[in-house]
């Protein structure tokens, strides 16, 4: 199979884009499916949130694309992975619960107390945290969601770090353990909400 070349930095121009490949990727994702039920809604609101999340992982992490930009990766870097309020309200991730409404406000909510607290559990050591990664529906299936994963997971193995992520998505927990990830913890949001999973994977350095 061919190398698929990856970028690391995401040029201003192509936010939008980049935006609308993590909204087409996250469509039907089963937690985006249960924060907002209604389609026209969820993807109204996926593609402001993930503007936003572009803008904070600018910031704070890494963003590596495709140069055709058919695939994103948010990293959060060692040291900038719990948000915080100033930071929030800099990308304008703060603004997205008034595009939501209240009960998809609470449902994120929930969301994101079972992910903080798995979260602070798992990983109080420094660490890179996956906060995203997305590929448009017809580039899946060829490789470059694992090519979107290298650069840092190379660069982990390096600094000797771990990395994190948590995923709502059964079929991607195949896919992150062939990548060294394992699963830490599991766990079904409240009323009927979809299983999550927290994982992690060690570099070489610290495995047992």
């Amino acid at each position: 199979m061919a190398t698929i070349p990856v970028q690391v930095g995401l040029p201003a121009g192509h936010y939008n884009r980049a935006a609308e490949v993590l909204t087409l990727a996250f469509q039907e994702d089963p937690v985006a499916c249960y924060v907002l039920p209604e389609a026209t809604r969820r993807r109204r609101v996926l593609r402001r949130m993930f503007r936003a999340y572009l803008r904070y992982g600018q910031r704070h992490g890494v963003i590596s694309t495709t140069p055709d930009v058919e695939g994103v990766a948010i990293w959060l870097a060692p040291g900038q992975t719990t948000p915080t309020l100033g930071r929030l309200l800099g990308s304008g991730a703060c603004l997205i619960p008034l595009y939501s409404g209240w009960k998809a406000l609470r449902r994120s909510l929930a969301f994101m107390e079972m992910t903080t607290a798995w979260h602070q559990r798992y990983v109080p050591e420094v660490h890179w945290y996956l906060l995203y990664l997305g590929v448009t529906p017809d580039r899946q299936g060829q490789g470059i969601g694992s090519a979107l994963l290298q650069p840092i997971l190379a660069r982990a193995e390096t600094e000797a770090l771990p990395c994190y992520l948590e995923t709502g998505t059964a079929r991607n927990v195949g896919f992150y353990e062939r990548h060294g990830f394992q699963v830490l913890a599991e766990g079904a949001l409240a009323h009927g909400g979809p299983r999550l999973w927290s994982m992690l994977r060690r570099p070489a350095a610290l495995q047992a």
